[in-house]
């Protein structure tokens, strides 16, 4: 079987962790070989002190002084596309053969990084097989999140909320709202990828899971 790659991606407060762990087990409880991954943790393990160092940058780069926010952005723009190429591509070798469910894709991080050059960046990433965004109404995004992340201004999930619109039109995305109870929205996730019809449901034949 080929590696065959769902991508839940969305803003934060969303809910792409719960989802992806939840479409993993789901899947491999239907008998599919699957497996979920947050994409720039399995890139960091691989770092010898690699969580402890991260900690530590963060807290730096994040301090409230006006080096840390200009060195913060010169990283950005300078890593971050690198950072998510190949955190994306690690990930897809390292668990080929199987299904893979990604705990984000990278593209709102290409658009904190890149602004209005992120969707020309998202296109030369590696296509996942399948794309759902989950979404809910701004205020609802920003009451899930905590720290750093609650403080940010709504017109931050306003334009994240745009840039996710323009690249679901572009790529044809399935979208699946995530005001409503987990189970709920997870039965919704599960029918998207893997219900009558989708690809996934023949997986254990000679549909497109499969290599001949």
């Amino acid at each position: 079987m080929r590696t065959y790659v769902i991508a839940i991606v969305g803003l934060d407060g969303a809910g792409k962790t719960t989802q992806a762990r939840a479409l993993a087990e789901a899947l491999r409880a239907a008998g599919h070989d699957a497996t979920s991954v947050h994409p720039s943790n399995d890139l960091i393990a691989l770092v010898p002190g690699g969580e402890r160092i991260k900690r530590r940058l963060v807290g730096w780069l994040h301090r409230p002084t006006l080096a840390s926010r200009a060195t913060r952005r010169l990283l950005m723009v300078l890593l971050g596309y690198p950072f998510a190429l190949l955190s994306i591509v690690l990930a897809r070798y390292r668990y080929r053969g199987r299904i893979v469910v990604f705990d984000r894709y990278r593209y709102q991080f290409l658009h904190d990084c890149y602004g209005p050059l992120a969707p020309a960046l998202v296109h030369t990433l590696p296509s996942p097989d399948r794309t759902i965004r989950l979404t809910a109404d701004p205020g609802t995004l920003r009451g899930r999140t905590s720290g750093r992340d609650s403080e940010r201004p709504r017109e931050y999930y306003r334009a994240g909320r745009r840039f996710h619109d323009r690249l679901g039109a572009e790529l044809g995305w399935e979208t699946v709202r995530t005001d409503r109870s987990v189970e709920r929205v997870g039965e919704r996730v599960f029918d998207a990828v893997a219900g009558s019809g989708t690809p996934i449901e023949h997986a254990a034949g000679d549909g497109p899971l499969t290599d001949r």
